[in-house]
């Protein structure tokens, strides 16, 4: 009876650290001396590019383990007395960076007798913090532009250009076309503060609001803009839908993507918007006809400053953030964006929003 129950209580202990294991986010290797997998989870095969259908324990690293760095980090594991720390980077098809952890494994008496790896993938963390770095650079170079062609021109003017008056009015009209742009960059970064400190529904102010109406309202707000290249703008005939949001926010995001698809778009072209229904959304999708985007700028054009094209973006007047606005007040509407693009062809924007019961 006392082995029965011994061996129920190791059987107990062995499942119970091969459940923890094996729903580990993080990669678990052990190895001993001689470098061989003693033990290995699910998240760590997948690390090493194994199916776990291969049966590794009992392997070398150095068999098992493709990266040169990874096998160097775990002999100096097995010939160091304390942890080690590093962070590697895995050049596979995910291009995973990883932030590795090691500790000696020792007996009772103090000898070693393997060593114990841990791997947290931090490749999301990465991309943030260079999305990060990125728009640091992004948002001071958006504002020292304008910045720096206003000083120059108030310069110019103290200088004696303000003598001559063709000139004078000249280099204020640039200046006052500078400080507009600095305006709408300033004013479009508040609205994504205020927007992203929206934390509950009550604080936006929801109500039931008719779509068709928003889209009538920015038909109209749209019109003139389209008819000066020659562009229709369509909205065929649907059933009414409603929505719970806020139709002041709905109507500016979709007045942006509207306007978007009027710069980018060809003379003589159509611009849809369209309504339709999916599981318990509703899809409120702007087509255009312009020059498309290339699918490798698809996953990014949301993110704030992001261009795809900057040098027409700027002379177009965007400030770079009229997409993280759209994707901003959708989210806290509780809905998403969708894009589907081809260079060439045009776009299709989506606001997708959970239609009111």
């Amino acid at each position: 009876n006392q082995l029965d129950e011994r061996i129920k209580s190791v059987e107990k202990e062995r499942n119970e650290k091969e459940a923890i294991l094996s729903n580990m986010i993080e990669g678990v290797i052990c190895v001993d001396l001689d470098e061989r997998l003693s033990s290995v989870n699910k998240a760590a095969t997948e690390f090493l590019g194994h199916d776990g259908s291969q049966k590794i324990l009992g392997s070398t690293i150095q068999s098992v383990i493709r990266h040169t760095e990874l096998q160097c980090f775990i002999s100096k594991v097995l010939n160091c007395a304390d942890c080690v720390k590093e962070g590697i980077v895995i050049q596979d098809r995910f291009g995973r960076y990883l932030h590795v952890h090691g500790t000696p494994l020792s007996n009772l008496r103090g000898h070693t007798t393997g060593a114990l790896i841990v791997l947290h993938d931090v490749t999301q963390l990465k991309h943030l913090e260079t999305i990060r770095k990125e728009f640091v650079a992004n948002v001071s170079h958006e504002l020292k532009t304008p910045v720096t062609l206003i000083q120059g021109f108030v310069e110019t003017l103290l200088d004696g250009a303000a003598q001559n008056p063709i000139d004078r009015d000249r280099f204020l009209g640039i200046i006052k076309t500078h400080s507009d742009r600095l305006d709408a960059i300033i004013e479009d970064l508040l609205t994504l503060s205020r927007l992203e400190q929206y934390k509950d529904p009550s604080e936006i102010g929801f109500e039931k609001v008719c779509l068709n109406e928003v889209v009538l309202k920015v038909i109209d707000n749209c019109i003139t803009k389209a008819a000066e290249k020659q562009i229709t703008i369509k909205h065929p005939e649907v059933s009414t839908m409603y929505v719970i949001g806020n139709s002041h926010l709905l109507e500016q995001a979709l007045l942006n993507l509207v306007e978007n698809a009027i710069k980018y778009s060809l003379q003589n072209t159509e611009i849809t918007l369209t309504l339709a229904q999916k599981d318990q959304h509703c899809m409120l999708i702007v087509t255009d006809q312009g020059l498309g985007i290339a699918e490798e700028h698809l996953s990014r054009i949301f993110e704030r400053f992001y261009r795809v094209d900057k040098a027409r973006s700027r002379k177009e007047g965007g400030t770079g953030l009229g997409l993280a606005i759209v994707k901003h007040i959708v989210q806290v509407q509780g809905g998403w964006v969708e894009v589907s693009s081809q260079v060439g062809h045009g776009s299709a924007f989506s606001m997708v929003l959970p239609i009111a019961s």
